[in-house]
């Protein structure tokens, strides 16, 4: 959940993909409220290139991680395409059956020793150095996105350069399926 929203928006991939005419083709990646859409699933794994992680493992504040889309099972990637309403850093889907490049890998930036549920962690993308944001000011309307927009009423997600208690780059992780390690 997104911490400057209110935490009232998730993560969530749409079935659409940004446009092509200035955007990656890619599969779009926004947030939106409904915590229960199934398209706001993901599930947590190692690097690309790295051992597959230890089911239950803890993840460490610092850990590079990758961040697959349960339905669309590609991964969270960004690159050096402009997003569309706040003309920062496209955030998208990419990769096939979970498998990608190093453009999907993010680090987890925490103030505790791991990565804990309900806890405010940031991702830093590891290729650009921006953090995976949002704001309520870039949402998704009639007016930027057009008549029956498959996307109305979502916010845009985009990387960022932010800075320190940057709300806007804060997220927590508040529901889904939890591994306790043995």
């Amino acid at each position: 959940m997104h911490v400057e929203s209110g935490s009232r928006y998730f993560l969530h991939s749409p079935n659409t993909s940004w446009s092509s005419n200035g955007g990656s083709g890619q599969r779009s990646v926004t947030l939106i409220e409904d915590k229960s859409d199934p398209d706001s699933m993901w599930l947590v794994k190692e690097a690309d290139g790295m051992d597959a992680c230890a089911i239950g493992a803890p993840i460490n504040c610092g850990d590079q991680i990758r961040l697959e889309h349960i339905n669309g099972q590609q991964n969270l990637h960004s690159h050096h395409f402009q997003s569309p309403l706040s003309k920062q850093q496209e955030i998208s889907l990419f990769g096939t059956e979970g498998k990608g490049d190093d453009s999907d890998d993010w680090t987890v930036i925490c103030d505790k020793r791991y990565w804990q549920r309900n806890e405010p962690i940031r991702l830093l993308h590891s290729q650009t150095g921006r953090f995976l944001g949002a704001t309520r000011s870039k949402k998704f309307d009639q007016s930027n996105c057009g008549m029956g927009c498959p996307i109305q009423g979502h916010l845009e997600a985009f990387g960022l350069r932010a800075y320190a208690n940057d709300k806007r780059s804060e997220f927590k992780v508040t529901h889904g399926l939890y591994v306790q390690a043995p």
